[in-house]
């Protein structure tokens, strides 16, 4: 059998109970990703729709707070608090604080330290300089819909997973197209599957069923959590071609990945 693939994913799930669990869990969770004690972490304001974790080389995590429109950032001292955005729903530039947030499902950093946000609300993808603190629109338009091409004119529906590869390469789960698009280092925006009408079909032709969270395995192939079909998708960074992760005989499809082969770390929830 194949080495397994260590894959770290982004879990979303629906919150089973009242703010204060949702709040104890993300605790525990960050207490687990910086080496704090549970005590320690309990030490937070109220977050109460943490939907995505991301950690830079300096040690600092970020959290992307999808209902209070913000994003904060926990330093390696266990001290918490907003880095981005006034808590207001809307779409605005400028400084991290008072910039404008819609709906933030997820957060991701690149190799210089800037974080970007999957905007959802607002169909942008956001960056958030490391030097400035200046928040800017790194791809995405004012118009909704599915277009590539330069970053600044791409159009997307609902942006809700991002994560980068070794390059810099931004990955985007486009949940109401359908779509994975990419971003590339340079600026250019592509979709590399899926063809915006839902479905559940494997290889050059895939189609997803709204997807939601992305992850690069330690295999540099892109997993994706395809949400209306409720199963773990493959993109083969070689070929392009998607699969779906499973051990069910009746799918048809020769690219099925046996699920004993894929090693799932949750990291973090939905609301």
């Amino acid at each position: 059998m194949p080495r397994s693939i260590n894959l770290v994913l982004i879990d979303y799930v629906n919150r089973v109970s009242m703010q204060g669990k949702s709040l104890i869990i993300l605790s525990v969770m960050l207490s687990l990703c910086l080496g704090l004690s549970p005590a320690q972490a309990l030490k937070l304001p109220d977050i109460y729709s943490p939907n995505s974790l991301a950690k830079d080389s300096q040690g600092n995590t970020y959290i992307a707070a999808m209902k209070e429109s913000n994003i904060y950032r926990m330093n390696s001292e266990g001290e918490l608090y907003i880095f981005a955005g006034t808590g207001q729903e809307r779409y605005k530039e400028g400084h991290r604080l008072a910039a404008g947030f819609r709906n933030p499902y997820s957060v991701a950093v690149d190799s210089k330290n800037n974080l970007y946000v999957a905007d959802s609300g607002n169909n942008r993808i956001r960056k958030i300089d490391n030097k400035t603190g200046t928040v800017s629109t790194y791809a995405g338009s004012d118009t909704t819909g599915h277009k590539d091409g330069k970053a600044q004119n791409a159009q997307f529906n609902f942006p809700y997973g991002i994560i980068f590869d070794k390059e810099d390469n931004l990955y985007v789960s486009d949940q109401r197209n359908h779509s994975i698009r990419k971003i590339s280092s340079k600026g250019k925006v592509s979709t590399i599957a899926g063809t915006q009408s839902s479905g559940t079909v494997d290889g050059k032709t895939a189609r997803f069923n709204y997807p939601a969270a992305i992850a690069m395995g330690s295999d540099d192939n892109v997993y994706v959590l395809d949400n209306g079909n409720k199963v773990l998708r493959k993109i083969h960074s070689d070929s392009g071609l998607v699969s779906t992760i499973t051990d069910e005989e009746d799918n048809k499809s020769n690219l099925r990945v046996p699920k004993q082969q894929v090693e799932v770390e949750r990291v973090a929830f939905n609301q």
